[in-house]
């Protein structure tokens, strides 16, 4: 299976042998996508729900309950989602600099509610859009062909360990890279994002599983990250409708929705 996107940086392969224009997908490819609802748009916006639901639980709701358990498994859609399209944007934007840029803007705006909601050391710990700042630099630095390999392995592995006091650490690194460096190889892309959950997010609680069966109340919502899987594996690049409100929009809900679960539990 071949997915096609909505580049403006560049055509894919089935745009290519249909002789399309550069960086389009075909207009029926766009609208069967469209009419399915595997948008951009749709998959930012399940991923944005989700985020908020999986927060109310954590700060709302007692932790093993059953409703916890649900709301928390389904929050794990939101980070592949998030990653995955840091990748693509990498892929698409005109602008390396201005997209890192508002990636490490948001970081900043992110960091006091994301410490206050969630009661940490502001000091060791910040949310997931430092990560993805980490995540697509390393991409970036990846995709330099001409650097030697070893140098390029180590720089991933440098971004990796900065980008530690994120929520969800270096796994949000080796994500975006995978998405981004198997970008034309779905199945590899799957494969790969799928292996790094397993090594960095499963195993290291399996011990603890196994010893104490009980303990899956506590961590098997883990396996929600294989939730996103099917939803990626089907979008075909359709971006849906454009606008600045959205595209900002998306950036401003992660600070907004943390200062609203932060507000509210203070009633």
């Amino acid at each position: 299976m071949l997915r096609t996107y909505a580049s403006p940086c560049g055509e894919s392969a089935a745009a290519a042998g249909r002789g399309l224009p550069a960086g389009w997908m075909a207009a029926g490819d766009r609208e069967r996508a469209a009419a399915a609802g595997l948008t951009a748009n749709w998959l930012k916006a399940a991923a944005i729900v989700t985020m908020a639901l999986d927060h109310f639980a954590s700060g709302f709701l007692p932790s093993g309950s059953v409703a916890w358990l649900v709301l928390r498994t389904l929050g794990r859609l939101t980070m592949p989602i998030m990653c995955f399209f840091v990748a693509e944007g990498y892929r698409h934007t005109s602008s390396l600099r201005r997209y890192a840029l508002r990636l490490l803007v948001f970081a900043a705006i992110s960091h006091v509610p994301f410490v206050v909601y969630f009661d940490r050391d502001p000091l060791r710990e910040t949310g997931v859009l430092w990560g993805l700042l980490m995540g697509l630099l390393a991409l970036a630095l990846w995709q330099q062909k001409r650097l030697p390999l070893p140098l390029r392995a180590a720089g991933v592995g440098a971004l990796a360990l900065l980008a530690t006091p994120a929520d969800w650490g270096y796994i949000s690194v080796f994500w975006v890279v995978c998405f981004g460096v198997f970008r034309e190889r779905p199945r590899l892309q799957l494969l790969s994002f799928t292996a790094v959950g397993v090594v960095f997010y499963l195993l290291p609680v399996a011990g603890e599983v196994l010893a104490d069966p009980s303990a899956l109340l506590q961590y098997g919502y883990r396996l929600g990250f294989l939730l996103p899987i099917p939803l990626l594996a089907a979008y075909r690049g359709a971006p849906g409708r454009r606008s600045t409100a959205l595209k900002w929009g998306f950036y401003a809900f992660y600070p907004a929705h943390l200062l609203l679960l932060a507000a509210l539990r203070t009633l």
